[in-house]
């Protein structure tokens, strides 16, 4: 396939990663759909060459090779499931599905269309994330015993929506009629666990088996009924614990991730905040302490080396265009994406339960429902 046209569903973040095809040269972005006539006409000023839609159905009877499901996460499955019925291939955003139900349908519709899926895990493509995975790959580290994750995302301000698609505060929707609930109101943050659990599992090679989780309730911002945090202790296969932490509405600045691995001859940590730096111990060195190294987040894949969130965004775009384009497997395949999607939902199922452990199924060999 000499150029993949690409239909992108979804014009706010979905453009992100639209206006990253545009760049490259054998992709192009032909066709962007949002209900929203705003949000649709902002994506359609990002490309020269696309038609506009805000009936998907009517963008997938066009002549278009790959789908960006960059859609609210409730909608993921349906939109994802039609994308490959129509014979596209498809790239996800996160996380791959909001419901047990909605990731078995995504796993069913793969099999039966032989479909190509890419879950979009940025993440994956951090630079340390990368140079950790060599430092394992070539025994620096050794073997991984435990690896932490935090997600701290503050989105109050994100938990209602105008009519135009305009984020809203509770406080703010009050005062704007038509306003609505987004998908982030009541939600639970471990749900939105891909960003720090997708890396770890992709450099460990590893899968989680079982889960339990606890929540703090909704004592930040009682009217949004978002937990603050919630905190999630995994098993994997390998025996080697994960601890993840997500919260949507707990202060913090800066926001983020945070990244720490234990192995059998040290550990390394990303920083915390941007007056912190990342550290490396490895057993034998003449330090006391853990010290300051100077891993880079971009990861230097492909040529949008200068893209979003610290260039992560480019080299996920470039590996989904060229192992598309080149008949290659999926970088991220459907089961790695529901590795990752997964234990979200299964801890926000413990949370609710007080912190019952539940077992995680491995969808290659066993159904979720």
């Amino acid at each position: 396939m000499d150029t993949v046209a690409v239909g992108v569903l979804g014009a706010a973040r979905g453009m992100s990663v639209g206006g990253l095809i545009d760049k490259l040269p054998n992709a192009r972005v032909v066709a962007v759909c949002d209900r929203i006539e705003k949000r649709l006409q902002h994506g359609l000023s990002q490309t020269e060459r696309a038609t506009g839609f805000d009936d998907y159905e009517a963008m997938l009877r066009e002549p278009i090779d790959a789908v960006v499901v960059a859609s609210s996460p409730p909608d993921h499955a349906r939109h994802v499931c039609m994308a490959l019925e129509a014979g596209k291939a498809v790239l996800s955003e996160v996380p791959s599905a909001h419901t047990l139900e909605d990731a078995q349908q995504i796993i069913d519709t793969v099999e039966k269309t032989n479909g190509w899926y890419m879950f979009g895990e940025n993440c994956n493509y951090y630079g340390y994330i990368r140079t950790w995975k060599r430092m394992i790959d070539e025994g620096i580290l050794g073997e991984v015993v435990h690896a932490e994750g935090e997600y701290i995302h503050d989105i109050r301000h994100m938990t209602w929506n105008a009519p135009d698609g305009t984020c809203l505060t509770p406080q703010e929707a009050a005062k704007v009629p038509g306003s609505s609930k987004s998908w982030r109101n009541a939600y639970h943050p471990i749900r939105y666990i891909t960003h720090t659990l997708g890396p770890l599992l992709w450099l460990m090679e590893d899968r989680c088996t079982s889960v339990s989780c606890l929540s703090t309730g909704c004592r930040t911002a009682p009217e949004i009924g978002s937990p603050d945090l919630e905190v999630a202790i995994m098993n994997t296969e390998s025996g080697s614990p994960i601890r993840q932490l997500c919260g949507f509405s707990v202060p913090h600045k800066p926001g983020g991730q945070w990244f720490c691995v234990y192995t059998t001859k040290g550990c390394v940590e990303w920083k915390r905040s941007n007056d912190d730096s990342p550290k490396v111990y490895i057993e034998g060195q003449d330090v006391s302490d853990k010290i300051k190294a100077d891993w880079d987040m971009s990861p230097g894949i492909g040529p949008l080396k200068d893209s979003g969130h610290g260039g992560i965004d480019g080299a996920m775009v470039w590996e989904f265009i060229e192992a598309f384009r080149n008949g290659q497997p999926s970088p991220i395949d459907v089961h790695a994406g529901m590795d990752y999607t997964l234990p979200g939902i299964y801890a926000s199922m413990s949370a609710e339960q007080g912190g019952v452990r539940l077992d995680i199924p491995d969808t290659r060999v066993s159904r979720i429902v």
